[in-house]
Formats: C-alpha cells, sequence, structure tokens
C-alpha cells in the first residue's frame, strides 16, 4: 500500500486459504487530493525467482471527506489471476488539518480568478484568526491552482449559495442548478394550469387500466400476483395531491375488490382444514409456544391481517369490513381450536402416565402440558389478532378472552384432580390399618416403615418439576400449585377428622409425618407463599400428628 508519491507499507504474509491482514498503515501527504494505490502479490515458490507474482491491483483517489468501513472494491486483474473476481475490503479514512474548515467538488464562476463554469475542488482554509481564504486543487496537487483571500466577505445567508462583496461576486452551484431554476421559474405557471394536467394525468391511467384489466383477466383464477401492482400504483395515488381518489383511482380498487374478497374466503376455508387435519394428526411435541399446529394456524392468521393491512385500502368503509371480518374470524378458528384442543386433553388426562405400576407412581403427560401451552399461546395472541384498532374490544376479543379463560379454568380443575386422585389412592391403603380393621394385625407383620408416604412424596415431586418445566406460563403454574397443596391439605385434614374417635396406627402416623414435611417444602420451593403453606387446616393437622405422636412414645 502506498499513497502515490510517498512511502510504501507491506504486510505479514497470509495463507492463500485465509487472506486476512489486520494491519493499519497511516500516511502523511500534503495533497488534498492523493491517490492510494494497494497491489497484491502472491509469493513465488521459485528458488531463484527475485520478484513475487502481482495478482491484482487498484488505484482509489480520496479527500478529506472520504470516509468507509467494510468496503469491499474490485481490483484490476493480472495475468497471474484465474479467479473471474478479485476483491478486497478496505476501510479508509483521512483525517483533514485543523484549518481546513470545509472541502468539497462544487461549480462556480467569478469576474477575476474562476472565470468559467467549471468543476472544481474547493477547500475553505483559515489562513489566521480572523482571514479565510477559498481555494482550488487539482489532482495529485499540494498547491492550490487558484485563491482567493475573503478578507472583507460576508455570507448572504438569505441566498446560501452566495458569497457577497460590495463590487464583486462569487457563484457558487451544485448540479441541482436546473432543477433549482424549474422550481421558481416554472412552477407557477404550472399552477395555472392545475385541471388540465389533472385531466391529463386521468386520460394516461385510463389508458393503462385498459391493459391492466386485460392482463388480470387472463390471470388463473387461484394466482395472486397481481396484487403487488395494486400495491405499488395504490401507494401512489394515495398519496398523490391530485389523484387520490379520482377516477382511476376508483376504478383501481373497483378492480382489485373481488380479488381480495375471494383471497380472504380463500385464506379462511384453507386456515379451517388444517385446524380440522392438522389436529387429527397431532403428536403433541411442544414446538415453540404450543404445537406445530396452532402455530401455524396462528402464523396464517396473523401473515393474512399484516398481508391486508398493507394493502392500506383507499376505502375507508370497505377497509373496515375487512378488519371486521379479519377479527372475526381469528376469534372463530381460535375457538375451533381451543375446542379441539380441549377435547383431546380429556382423553389424554385420563390415560395417565404410571412410572410404576401403581397410582401413586402417576406422572402427568407432557402431552397435556402441550395442550395447556396452546391454550395459554392462543390467549396471549387474541389481544393482538382479535382487537379493532379502533379500539373495540367487546365484539371480538372480550368473548374468545373469557371463552379461552373458561377453559384454562377446566384444564386447571382436571389437572388437581387428577392429582389429588393420587392422594386419595394412597390414603385408601393407610385406611386398612385403621384401629379395629380385620387387615390392620395382618398388615402389621410385614413391619412397614413408610412406604406408601414415599412413593406418594416422589410423585408429588416428579409432577411439580413437569409442571414447572413443561408449562411455560409461571402464574399459571403457580395458581396450580396453590390449589394442588390447598386440596391436599383439606382432604388430610378431612380424613383425620374421620378418625377424631381412634388413634392412629404407627404406620400411617409415619406417612403422614412424611408427607406433610416433604411436600411442605417441595411446594415452598416452588413458590406457594406461607400464608397458604401453613393455614390453619396444616396447623390443625399437624397439632393431631404431635399428639399422636407423644402418644405413642408414651406406650
Amino acid at each position: 500500500m502506498e499513497v502515490e508519491g510517498g512511502e510504501k507499507y507491506r504486510t505479514e504474509h497470509a495463507e492463500a486459504g485465509k487472506p486476512v491482514w489486520e494491519s493499519l498503515a497511516e500516511f502523511s501527504t500534503n495533497q488534498i487530493l492523493p491517490i492510494i494505490k494497494i497491489q497484491l502479490f502472491m509469493e513465488n515458490p521459485g528458488l531463484l525467482s527475485l520478484d513475487d507474482n502481482k495478482l491484482g491491483k487498484l488505484s482509489l483517489q480520496i479527500d478529506p471527506t472520504f470516509n468507509k468501513t467494510n468496503w469491499w472494491i474490485d481490483m484490476i486483474k493480472s495475468k497471474y489471476t484465474s479467479n473471474e473476481q478479485l476483491k478486497v475490503k478496505l476501510d479508509v479514512r483521512m483525517e483533514k488539518p485543523q484549518n481546513l474548515k470545509m472541502c468539497g467538488w462544487c461549480y462556480a464562476r467569478e469576474k477575476n480568478v474562476w472565470k468559467t463554469w467549471k468543476r472544481r475542488y474547493y477547500a475553505l482554509v483559515q489562513i489566521s484568526q480572523y482571514c479565510f481564504a477559498t481555494c482550488s486543487y487539482r489532482e495529485r496537487k499540494s498547491e492550490p491552482t487558484e485563491m482567493m483571500p475573503l478578507e472583507g466577505y460576508t455570507v448572504d445567508y438569505a441566498e446560501p449559495d452566495n458569497a457577497v462583496r460590495e463590487g464583486d461576486v462569487v457563484t457558487f452551484a451544485t448540479n441541482e442548478e436546473n432543477e433549482r431554476h424549474n422550481s421558481e421559474h416554472y412552477q407557477e405557471a404550472f399552477k395555472q394550469y392545475n385541471d388540465l394536467l389533472i385531466e391529463h394525468e386521468e386520460i394516461f391511467w385510463s389508458l393503462f387500466a385498459v391493459d391492466m384489466e386485460h392482463v388480470i383477466d387472463q390471470q388463473p383464477i387461484e394466482s395472486w400476483d397481481s396484487f403487488p401492482l395494486f400495491q405499488l400504483l395504490n401507494d401512489y395515488l394515495r398519496q398523490h395531491d391530485t389523484l387520490s381518489n379520482g377516477r382511476f383511482h376508483q376504478q383501481l380498487r373497483d378492480t382489485f375488490a373481488p380479488l381480495v374478497i375471494r383471497y380472504v374466503d380463500l385464506m379462511e376455508s384453507c386456515i379451517a382444514q388444517s385446524i380440522h387435519k392438522g389436529f387429527e394428526k397431532e403428536n403433541w411435541k411442544s414446538k415453540t409456544r404450543g404445537c406445530a399446529t396452532s402455530e401455524d394456524m396462528l402464523w396464517k392468521l396473523d401473515a393474512l391481517q399484516c398481508f391486508i393491512r398493507d394493502l392500506h385500502w383507499p376505502d375507508a368503509i370497505f377497509a373496515e369490513h375487512l378488519e371486521k371480518r379479519l377479527k372475526q374470524m381469528a376469534s372463530d378458528m381460535i375457538e375451533a381450536c381451543g375446542k379441539r384442543v380441549c377435547r383431546h386433553f380429556e382423553n389424554w388426562i385420563k390415560k395417565g402416565g404410571l412410572i410404576g405400576g401403581t397410582s401413586s407412581d402417576y406422572l402427568l403427560p407432557s402431552e397435556c402440558c402441550v395442550m395447556v401451552n396452546v391454550i395459554l399461546d392462543c390467549k396471549a395472541q387474541a389481544l393482538k389478532l382479535c382487537a379493532l384498532h379502533s379500539g373495540d374490544l367487546h365484539q371480538y376479543h372480550t368473548r374468545i378472552d373469557e371463552y379461552l379463560e373458561k377453559i384454562l379454568s377446566d384444564m386447571s380443575k382436571s389437572l388437581i384432580q387428577k392429582l389429588v386422585s393420587v392422594l386419595d389412592s394412597v390414603f385408601k391403603k393407610l385406611s386398612r390399618y385403621d384401629e379395629g380393621s380385620f387387615f390392620a394385625q395382618i398388615l402389621s407383620l410385614t413391619k412397614p416403615i413408610n412406604e406408601d408416604g414415599q412413593s406418594y412424596v416422589s410423585c408429588v415431586n416428579a409432577n411439580l418439576e413437569q409442571l414447572r418445566q413443561r408449562i411455560s406460563d409461571e402464574i399459571f403454574t403457580l395458581n396450580i400449585f396453590e390449589e394442588w397443596y390447598r386440596q391436599q391439605t383439606h382432604f388430610i385434614f378431612i380424613w383425620l377428622g374421620e378418625r377424631a374417635e381412634i388413634s392412629l396406627h404407627p404406620y400411617q402416623l409415619a406417612c403422614l409425618l412424611l408427607i406433610l414435611k416433604k411436600t411442605h417444602g417441595s411446594f415452598e420451593l416452588q413458590g406457594v407463599q406461607d400464608k397458604d403453606l401453613n393455614s390453619q387446616a396444616y396447623s390443625s393437622i399437624m397439632q393431631r400428628l404431635h399428639f399422636e405422636e407423644t402418644a405413642n412414645a408414651v406406650k
């Protein structure tokens, strides 16, 4: 790498498979428009070779405003390069000196210095504290070709392109001079014939409409390739001052309205079929926030609403009709999804999942947790998919939200009922040890310790972890834990109340103490609050168990 006329810089070697150099080359130059030269060489492996093979080169002309990073640029290939393209990525920046205040390419004309219109590179240079000079430079030159001191000049901010002094004027211009000339001199003339210009534009678009309708009529009925054309034309027309809601704009709207209605009908049928067929074959494996069928349904509903919204339909009444129909469609589809999920949930909750071979080894199926996630996701998406932008939430969103809330409540009750039934099966076994029971003495011969209690504690811990890991909504999960613990405590309280007149068998006491202590700690770790854990029923249970424990110790 080199700056023409200055020193050179050579990088370290790099492998051909990884041609990367993190090298910084800094050059000093007194040229305002320097030329940078970069050459790429391949090391010559020959023993007698003196020079390396040149693969490519490039030359860059930069100025003090130049600043590019991660810039890919083509190199001029040499005969040693076989690749079709040879590119190099550069970071190039040029720092300007402090006395250089402004610079750039510009057109200028002045009476004495720059006598003809010509594109030159100008620089505003500060010579002293109160003295400036305007200089023009050529490429590769360190000294200005022309220079004009600016002592006594003022800048007229009313006309930003002029620097003025009494008796002498320097006029600067850019490439946009013709456009400003057109705006200043001819714009008023156009306003006088505004009606004719509007009529001319409408005639032009009416001629275009003939071909447009012919092309649309030739399209297959299932093709939707014309929608990008509508978006392009409608976005142009609705922002146009005179053509907006004009004759052609109305014709465009009337032409595409049937296509939009047919497309919405087709998508509604497609989504309904995907719900029906998808849930029949659903394997209930977790995918994103729900299952494969629910994710596909919600994505299609959202994509359809985004597509219709991006059309920016010009007729407010029809646009409102489309919005209401899409919101109603989303509400109906989510409701259909909820009904199917609820039906499958009831079937799966009856199946159960046995870790071992007994009811106390029950584990909630992961499929049931996925179904809960599907309803939770539908409830979260319903606000976006079913709420009207006008703010009318009652008609669609409130109805579907209440429906999904009822499903979640029923699911929660079913889950808790199934889990409490495990406790019921355990206590049926413990009931065989009741005082005076025929089986009590026989079962005591086996000298049990607390096997049933340990089995239930393991079941509780496994299901707590299953719910925590599988269900996505923490608040919903915590509510299940709180209600499960409350019903468990109430069940034990009632069971002990039925045996208030008899003493507990040592095995019953051992199992109850283990269940109460272990599950109390497990639910506490899952976030159940102390006021729910240490309820009045729990205190009564522990008081009874401590009394029984003392009585057994006295015996």
